[in-house]
């Protein structure tokens, strides 16, 4: 080669290493990048095939994200190294190695590399400002060995590659971080509605079942008006359920946390389930002996299994098919319980599961990506809250949920909750309360909305209370204060104009320190015992309550 041919040549390599450079400025994938790369390496005769590889920062494995000129038998075998692979330890050791492929791989790999017919072979560590971002892999069929020249540009222009990984990988986990703080205020502002909601809601909800049970008191039982007020009161009931399912969503769910078992729950839902599936629909059981029991509110799990049921028998549609519902545990890494959909940095360790699985129309990955977002339905009625709110359930419960479903084969549904670690005692409730039971004194009633006051003052006054009432905390605090040994106890709304209830609670101490108060409020009780030392109130009941519910809870409490 004459002296001029030398320099045409390192003309051209340095034009293609600057025109490559300008590229991946505006390139925004890696597999585009990789591209790019090989354009320029073919039109410098250097290299017909490679691959890039991208370091898991967690495990340390290689991953193949792009390749080209290899074969795919050569590809599936080359596409993943462990941390502690031949290939990997290479990488680590940070140096660029220049050999065959016969020199590096495991005996075993061999014959595969000898019917590829691969002859040189470059591994170039991508380092960017001293992190490792993964590997490049150059390879020839044609050139036995790169030479000097060579292996200074192949190292330059793996350089400006490892610039661009660097970025890539970084922008992914902006991208990644941006769509949990998106997540994140999505449930915040949703708390925030619902919160809102149910105060309300259970304010209306608290006259209309007040006022029905009240007008159940005064009716014969052959009255043919009492199948009627008995039905408004179950679709009342039924009404609370909406509050409810969105602060579960949101993850500020009342809680009842006791030591229960997956299997039992479902096993007293059985005749439920069985009325709330299609009518072409067949249960299978299969409960695993030795499912670990678990920590948590009985009444959020039947929930999560009467929407994972529900949601399974819409899948079913008309058509027959089977529900399986399963119980098991299983032992979870990190690895594992990063692919959930809640990603919470769960602990490793043993974990119980409940499966509902059908054999229905499936989802295909547009759907599977949306299926949680609240009010997202693909049924013509429906809130589309189900699904959500047995996320925030598992969410509040330090679980997670693994969905597994392709078109025309069916979905499943796995709840995972980390199994108990010790034996929690039960918070059974008291024996049903007596229905003659009586008080004596007199109540302070403190509650903005006129209905509250009237159908609650009505329920305490049937209990055998004089009531007094108030319309806002300041009202009520100049009420005690003018005379405080009056009263029995105060039972104090929480949200309410001009001075809410946490400020009113901290003035009616101030005023009479064993002066006893129950909570009440539209909000969940997780929320209350925030905010509040579970020994400074004297009980809490929450909107909407039934009579039957106010006067057991003033049993409990009045009569420790």
């Amino acid at each position: 080669m004459t002296e001029k041919d030398r320099q045409d040549r390192t003309l051209t390599a340095l034009s293609a290493q600057r025109d490559l450079a300008i590229a991946l400025n505006t390139t925004r994938t890696i597999s585009a990048a990789f591209d790019l790369l090989f354009e320029t390496l073919r039109k410098l005769d250097l290299a017909d095939s490679g691959g890039v590889y991208v370091m898991d920062q967690t495990t340390g494995d290689l991953d193949m994200v792009a390749h080209t000129g290899l074969s795919d038998e050569f590809v599936a075998a080359a596409s993943h190294y462990g941390s502690d692979s031949p290939q990997n330890q290479i990488v680590k050791a940070g140096e660029s190695m220049f050999t065959h492929y016969n020199q590096i791989l495991p005996v075993e790999d061999l014959a595969l590399t000898v019917e590829e017919q691969l002859k040189a072979i470059a591994v170039i560590p991508l380092w960017h400002k001293g992190n490792l971002a993964g590997a490049l892999n150059i390879s020839s069929h044609k050139v036995d060995e790169f030479s000097p020249e060579s292996r200074l540009l192949l190292e330059g222009l793996a350089a400006q590659m490892a610039g661009l990984v660097i970025r890539v990988l970084f922008e992914e986990e902006r991208l990644a971080l941006e769509g949990k703080f998106r997540q994140a205020q999505k449930l915040e502002s949703l708390g925030v509605l619902a919160g809102g909601i149910a105060h309300d809601f259970n304010n209306l909800l608290v006259g209309i079942l007040g006022n029905t049970d009240l007008a159940l008191l005064d009716l014969q039982d052959d009255s043919p008006a009492r199948r009627r007020v008995q039905d408004i009161g179950i679709a009342a009931k039924r009404a609370a359920d909406l509050p409810r399912q969105m602060l579960a969503y949101s993850g500020k769910g009342r809680f009842v946390v006791e030591t229960v078992r997956l299997e039992a729950i479902v096993d007293e839902m059985t005749h439920l389930l069985a009325a709330s599936k299609s009518k072409k629909a067949r249960f299978i059981y299969e409960f695993s002996a030795d499912t670990p029991a678990i920590e948590a509110d009985a009444t959020q799990i039947r929930q999560i299994v009467m929407n994972l049921i529900t949601n399974a028998s819409e899948a079913l549609g008309e058509s027959s098919g089977t529900i399986t519902v399963r119980t098991g545990k299983l032992s979870c890494d990190r690895t594992f319980l990063d692919t959930s959909y809640i990603d919470n940095d769960l602990p490793e360790g043993e974990y119980s599961y409940l499966e509902v699985e059908d054999d229905g129309a499936g989802m295909d990955e547009e759907t599977r990506s949306r299926i949680f977002d609240p009010f997202y339905t693909t049924k013509f009625t429906g809130r589309g809250l189900g699904l959500a709110a047995v996320l925030g359930i598992m969410r509040a419960h330090q679980g997670t949920i693994m969905v597994r479903s392709a078109p025309g084969k069916g979905s499943s549904f796995k709840v995972l909750f980390p199994a108990a670690t010790g034996a929690r005692t039960s918070n059974d409730r008291r024996a049903a309360v007596v229905a003659d039971w009586k008080g004596s004194g007199t109540v302070l009633l403190v509650d903005d909305e006129e209905m509250v006051r009237q159908v609650v003052g009505e329920m305490l006054s049937l209990c055998g209370f004089q009531v007094v009432t108030a319309t806002n905390g300041r009202e009520a605090a100049e009420t005690l204060a003018r005379d405080p040994g009056k009263f029995s106890f105060v039972l104090l709304d929480l949200t309410m104009p001009e001075m809410d209830g946490e400020e009113c609670f901290r003035l009616l101490r101030e005023t009479r320190n064993d002066i006893r108060i129950i909570l009440s409020s539209g909000f969940s009780e997780q929320e209350i015992l925030d905010r509040f030392l579970s020994d400074e109130i004297t009980g809490f009941i929450q909107k909407p309550f039934s009579f039957e519910q106010l006067k057991e809870l003033l049993r409990e409490v009045l009569n420790d």
